[in-house]
């Protein structure tokens, strides 16, 4: 009797077989890091990083998935979502993230005071994590993505009551801590990947061995 799959559930096995390789990952914690260092030092050099990394990235992490990852499980071209069907989507989520901030900073007061806004910016960009990773989650079925949200809202929270010195070191706290966790994780992602995932070459040696 043969199983009757959506292509809903194709394109969500597709998209997890394809992001199965910690790239997002690694590419989503370097990306927080370059913001961390914008946030903490906030002048050119750190501007054209965070610039430069967002031009590079694209291109590099696709040479290494050319040399890495197609190899050892194949390439898949997953369609691209067009931009006003995802550009709707992600303005509403900020605006009704935004909105419930003004209204909470309105009721308990400082609405008008910067610190305030500064030492509650780790959770919205929080927030703003559990958004993206929310869609990932909603295209892959991937369970990490869930947890990957929780942590983000979670650390954004505690990381928005730290008693710092000044407000806006919270939010570089904040993407560091994130970032690094980001590349920790494509890391272990990575290597459990390319230990499941022989290339054929190493397989058919391990056989003949």
């Amino acid at each position: 009797m043969s199983e009757t799959i959506s292509l809903e559930e194709l394109e969500r096995r597709a998209y997890r077989e394809a992001q199965q390789d910690g790239i997002v990952e690694l590419a989503l914690g370097i990306t927080v890091l370059a913001w961390a260092a914008f946030v903490a030092f906030r002048g050119p050099a750190s501007a054209a990083l965070v610039v430069a990394l967002l031009i590079v990235q694209p291109r590099g992490w696709e040479l290494i998935r050319a040399r890495l990852t197609y190899p050892r499980v194949g390439q898949v071209k997953l369609r691209p979502e067009p931009a006003r069907a995802v550009l709707p989507g992600v303005l509403s989520f900020i605006f009704i993230v935004a909105a419930a901030m003004v209204i909470a900073l309105a009721i308990f007061g400082g609405r008008h005071d910067s610190a305030v806004w500064w030492k509650w910016l780790p959770l919205f960009v929080g927030m703003m994590l559990v958004g993206a990773l929310a869609h990932a989650h909603a295209k892959s079925g991937s369970v990490r993505y869930s947890v990957f949200a929780v942590l983000a809202a979670g650390t954004g929270l505690l990381a928005s009551l730290l008693n710092l010195r000044s407000p806006e070191d919270r939010l570089a706290v904040y993407l560091l801590g994130m970032g690094l966790f980001f590349v920790l994780a494509g890391v272990v992602v990575l290597v459990r990947f390319l230990r499941d995932h022989s290339l054929p070459s190493e397989a058919r040696a391990n056989e003949t061995s």
